[in-house]
């Protein structure tokens, strides 16, 4: 299959959060684990600095000195340096300050994140298009 790699910093846009991380199976980009459509892939918008990497089978399956090769291996871009390979937008976020995650995500979009609400997956429309805070509120605001 195919996984979106999303950069991790403050001007991803809303978009690439949804998707950071998440893994389509070939050959017709069934998505697995979540509900997005895969919609072509990257670059999803103008200035899209998202790429897809192959996605093989499960660390399980593999021998141990192949194991050994991926966890050497596993990392990925974000504006700290290298970082783990496993890390999707949204934990990542959830490491940084509450004034940086306000700063990125808005302040309703963040009250609603850290009520539980809303995930980032929500952040989009099952089509893949960003929802405004006012069509977040009206979704997920009284759950």
């Amino acid at each position: 299959g195919v996984q979106q790699i999303s950069t991790l910093d403050s001007r991803t846009t809303h978009i690439c959060k949804a998707y950071s991380h998440k893994v389509w199976k070939l050959p017709d980009y069934e998505p697995v684990g979540h509900g997005l459509p895969f919609n072509g892939g990257p670059p999803r918008h103008w200035n899209c600095r998202s790429v897809l990497v192959a996605w093989l089978r499960s660390f399980d399956d593999l021998t141990k000195k192949d194991k050994k090769k991926v966890e050497d291996a596993g990392t990925q871009v974000s504006m700290d340096g290298q970082v783990s390979a496993e890390l999707d937008y949204e934990e990542w976020l959830r490491s940084k300050p509450v004034s940086f995650q306000k700063d990125v995500l808005g302040a309703g979009r963040y009250r609603l994140w850290k009520e539980g609400k809303i995930s980032f997956t929500d952040l989009v429309d099952q089509r893949g298009n960003p929802l405004s805070l006012a069509e977040l509120e009206r979704r997920f605001g009284g759950r």
